[in-house]
């Protein structure tokens, strides 16, 4: 017997090291591979700036130097597997760290896991909240204020008389106003370890914890940061508007508390050890089959990040790989077409239902992707417009940044351009992008020369002066009396696209004589559709209307009347006509078909 208990040991701890090593390659992959995107946008939703009026900002803020240094870390996820890797070592010190504040070992030392599972699991379920004013920079902020709280609480441990504890309370109190309530929940997680030796201590240790925490939010909300109570005491989480990721972040928090509460440890069985890699293994899957798997939004984020880099027939493989795509992808699909001319040849190809974006809050629009939409439709000013209703009400951002440095560069306002990147050569990672970009203040034909898109928006651009208040991009074309050729094309494909053909018909007589000798196969449907359902036959006698096309629309609307009643099953019936507009007019919704509202 005295000869198995090393071996058991060992087995025991090689058995740990496994499951060590199954949580961190899991959490690298589900961040860095699986997340790819989500990490990219991130980064793209962050602002640091090196600067001493951004820090003294960014001090107003409960928790401020936290906040402060996770802005900074978080522009490295412009690097998404370096990120990705960087933060699952962090996961691991979590529960390392966890693992010395519990002591022992147990039957059940899984539950160690439990504050780094849960950081994990708020960190991927984040999804669309990241266009609602949210704090990007969060899924570094929560994982790195639990590692100082834990570390933190491991210190602090260590003793616990009465003059300890004195002197704790004062530390955290300091370290408040720092990292807000992560240095309150390290006395609190301390104060739990000592339940079972000297539960005197714990409860003055606890009871001074939650005092401090109270008394401190109040006075730092009410006369030093001018704060709601209730985002001072629980900063830096989130708002508890953002129900899940506030309630993932407190379960986060607690377990920290309640694990030291469980009891002493003393049991050491290969057998435990094993079960505890199975649970393990099921708490994985559990976080995967939880977070945030929207295929459609994390399509979404690289339509975006592919745009951002010119890269138009990714974008449009990318987007007709969706099998149920949504508004926001299906006109990111659009554009890209339009940027390789393939618009009035391809735009219908792969309609069919769309789906709305899978998001908790309805204050999440298509605004929070449109401004790159009306850019490079050559409405400058409407992209600008957005832009700075995105800066006012989702705050402010180096993607922001980055496109208002570009609409000032092809409209060539030379000093706007200059602020924009002055502002972004004081970032770590944009601050050689920014460096590059300069070199075109006062050269945008060197621009144009680099770019091509851009010159495509400048030359597109409507020379009227018309005021097009709050409108999306269908309206606000249908506001311009006299644009040219190529923006009228957009205007009667939009017409189109969004299901108005009498719209296209009122527009069409602006265009006709551009095509009385030819005309793209869409424009063809749309007038034989419109003559069909007006009774004028003699309106596609007036064009150049093929047989052919007149036919396909004839044998589609009498297949169509087979399945009225019946539009799930009448679109898997007439596949065969997918791609054409009588289709797309037939069985694309631009908005839930189910929801009447929208």
């Amino acid at each position: 017997m005295e000869q198995q208990k090393p071996t058991i040991l060992k087995k025991a701890i090689n058995t740990e090291w496994a499951s060590t090593a199954l949580f961190s390659v899991f959490a690298l992959l589900l961040l860095g591979g699986y997340n790819y995107e989500y990490l990219y946008k991130v980064q793209n939703c962050n602002l640091f700036l090196a600067n001493s009026v951004f820090f003294n900002e960014t001090m107003q803020h409960s928790s401020g130097l936290l906040r402060y240094i996770s802005r900074y870390l978080a522009q490295y996820l412009y690097y998404p597997w370096l990120g990705a890797l960087f933060m699952s070592l962090g996961l691991v010190g979590i529960k390392k760290l966890t693992d010395r504040l519990v002591g022992g070992n147990s039957q059940l030392t899984v539950l160690n896991y439990l504050p780094a599972l849960l950081c994990l699991f708020a960190q991927t379920s984040v999804g669309y909240t990241l266009f609602c004013n949210f704090e990007s920079a969060y899924v570094v902020e929560l994982e790195l204020g639990l590692a100082i709280s834990l570390l933190l609480a491991n210190g602090i441990k260590q003793k616990s008389g009465y003059g300890w504890i004195a002197f704790s309370a004062l530390l955290c109190t300091i370290l408040y106003f720092a990292i807000g309530l992560f240095a309150h929940l390290a006395l609190l997680a301390a104060s739990a370890t000592w339940f079972h030796s000297n539960r005197r201590a714990s409860v003055a240790g606890a009871g001074t914890a939650l005092v401090l925490q109270a008394l401190l939010s109040h006075l730092t909300g009410s006369y030093l940061l001018n704060e709601a109570y209730s985002y001072a005491f629980f900063s830096p989480l989130p708002d508890s508007a953002y129900g899940n990721l506030f309630t993932i972040s407190l379960l986060a928090l607690a377990s920290i508390v309640l694990l030291p509460l469980a009891g002493p440890y003393t049991n050491v069985d290969i057998r435990h050890r094993a079960y505890n890699t199975i649970l393990l293994a099921a708490g994985l899957v559990g976080v995967f089959l939880l977070s945030n798997r929207d295929t459609n939004f994390r399509t979404e984020l690289r339509l975006q990040h592919l745009t951002e880099e010119h890269k138009w027939e990714e974008v449009i493989e990318a987007a007709n790989a969706l099998e149920t795509p949504t508004n926001i992808s299906d006109s990111y699909r659009f554009l890209a077409l339009h940027q390789t001319n393939r618009l009035w040849d391809e735009a219908f190809k792969h309609s069919g239902r769309l789906d709305t974006i899978k998001s908790p809050y309805q204050d999440i629009t298509d605004l929070a992707f449109t401004p790159d939409l009306y850019f490079y439709c050559s409405l400058v000013n409407k992209a600008y417009r957005w832009e700075m209703e995105k800066w006012v009400t989702t705050g402010r951002n180096v993607e922001l940044l980055k496109q208002f440095a570009v609409y000032a560069l092809v409209r060539d306002e030379q000093p706007l351009a200059r602020r924009y990147t002055t502002l972004l050569k004081q970032t770590s990672i944009y601050d050689s992008w920014a460096a590059r970009m300069e070199k075109y203040i006062g050269n945008r034909d060197q621009l144009f020369a680099d770019f091509p898109s851009y010159k495509r928006v400048y030359d597109g651009q409507i020379k009227e002066n018309v005021y097009t208040e709050n409108c999306n991009l269908q309206t606000s074309y249908a506001k311009y009396r006299h644009p040219d050729k190529e923006q009228m094309r957009l205007r009667l494909l939009l017409d189109l696209y969004y299901l108005n053909l009498k719209q296209f018909m009122a527009d069409f007589r602006y265009a006709c004589d551009d095509y009385s000798q030819q005309m793209p196969v869409y424009m063809q449907e749309a007038l034989t559709i419109y003559a069909m359902q007006n009774k004028q036959p003699q309106l596609v006698k007036m064009f150049p209307v093929s047989r052919p096309v007149i036919e396909l629309c004839n044998n589609f609307f009498h297949e169509l009347r087979l399945y009225q009643g019946m539009p799930e099953e009448g679109a898997k019936q007439l596949l065969k006509y997918k791609g054409t507009l009588c289709y797309h007019f037939a069985f694309c919704n631009i908005y839930d078909y189910k929801d009447k509202r929208k």
